[in-house]
């Protein structure tokens, strides 16, 4: 999957409102920094970050909530703060944390459980080529990472495991374009400033959800695919295609 999926190559460089996001886990063991920084919009004209709620049944089971909020950027937002097991602090970005991850051979591409070394911070592969960031101390979900690899690039790579091929360095190298915040584990006074604007997977929601959270506003951007670039930056009345559906 190319970048242009995410980022315009054509548009000119946007400057949103560089004012960190800032968030952490319940126990506080790990923290985020969600910087804003100059980039190329998505082809749509969004530019990042987004904010987004979303109650597809993937990520209800991963949070064990109705609604997920979700704030979305480029890899370079964001950093961790991990408070290691010596007591010492860390601080990482999202690619070292997605690289401690692929360092063994059949984790790049089968689901697995295990923490980065020496802290909290927890994976899990909830599907192929996806994995969620939590606290393994209390439990927190915190990030969404995704591999963009092209399929038939995956497939090779899944063919060599199961064939006992050692992978190359490339072939567990992750292609991740963006990443995601969980937005209910932004601080207080960030979240003041977060206020999602978007449903996501609208398409696979459930009908009374989509009702209930239109109290976002009588018009939201409703998103029917992601992450595949097919985000409008248009608005839709998203009451009339309620009523539309029999609510």
């Amino acid at each position: 999957m190319s970048d242009d999926k995410f980022f315009s190559p054509t548009a000119d460089p946007v400057t949103p409102d560089p004012t960190p996001l800032y968030g952490s886990c319940q126990c506080n063991r790990i923290s985020y920094t969600v910087t804003p920084q100059p980039h190329q919009p998505r082809p749509s004209g969004r530019s990042y970050p987004i904010k987004m709620i979303d109650h597809c049944q993937s990520c209800r089971r991963a949070h064990g909530g109705l609604l997920t909020g979700w704030v979305i950027s480029p890899p370079s937002f964001g950093r961790l703060n991990l408070t290691l097991d010596d007591g010492t602090v860390k601080e990482v970005t999202l690619l070292d944390v997605v690289d401690a991850y692929t360092a063994t051979t059949k984790e790049s591409i089968t689901p697995s459980m295990k923490k980065y070394p020496g802290s909290s911070l927890a994976y899990y592969a909830s599907s192929e080529g996806v994995i969620r960031n939590f606290c393994g101390d209390c439990g927190t979900s915190l990030t969404y990472i995704r591999d963009r690899r092209e399929d038939e690039v995956r497939e090779k790579v899944k063919a060599k495991i199961e064939r006992g091929e050692e992978l190359t360095e490339e072939d567990k190298k992750w292609k991740v374009a963006v990443f995601d915040f969980t937005m209910g584990s932004l601080h207080d006074e960030s979240l003041e400033r977060c206020k999602a604007d978007s449903q996501w997977w609208w398409n696979h929601g459930v009908k009374w959800i989509k009702e209930w959270a239109v109290g976002m506003g009588d018009e939201c951007v409703r998103c029917d695919v992601y992450p595949d670039g097919n985000d409008s930056a248009e608005k839709i009345v998203v009451k009339a295609d309620l009523q539309k559906e029999g609510h």
